[in-house]
C-alpha cells in the first residue's frame, strides 16, 4: 500500500516528506485507555480487548513504519509527554521536512 501510494503522488508530482509517529509504551497505552473507560464508559476499553488491539496494530502497522523508517521519513515523536510539548515536537519535525 505504501508502495502504491509512493506511485500515485510521484504520478501528480508530489511526495511525503515525513510519517510522523507518535510513540507510547504499550503499559502507558493501557493505563491512558483504562482511565477513558472510567470516564467515557467506554465497554469496549477493557485490557484484553486493549492487548488484542494492540497486537494487531503490530502485526499491520509495524512493517509500514518499518518502510518509511529504511526510506529515512519515519520520525518518532514521544507521546508520553505533555500535550503542548508533542504539538511542539510534531509542528518542529513537520517544519524541518519542508524547508
Amino acid at each position: 500500500q505504501a508502495e502504491a501510494l509512493d506511485e500515485l503522488l510521484m504520478a501528480f508530482g508530489g511526495k511525503i516528506n515525513i510519517v510522523p509517529s507518535i510513540y507510547v509504551t504499550q503499559d502507558e497505552l493501557v493505563a491512558r485507555l483504562l482511565k477513558r473507560a472510567e470516564i467515557e464508559g467506554r465497554a469496549d476499553d477493557n485490557e484484553e480487548t486493549i492487548r488484542n488491539r494492540m497486537r494487531v496494530y503490530h502485526e499491520q502497522t509495524a512493517p509500514l513504519l518499518d518502510f518509511y523508517k529504511q526510506r529515512k521519513l519515519l520520525v518518532e515523536i514521544n507521546g508520553e509527554q505533555s500535550i503542548d510539548q508533542v504539538q511542539s515536537d510534531l509542528i518542529k519535525e513537520i517544519h524541518k521536512s519542508v524547508s
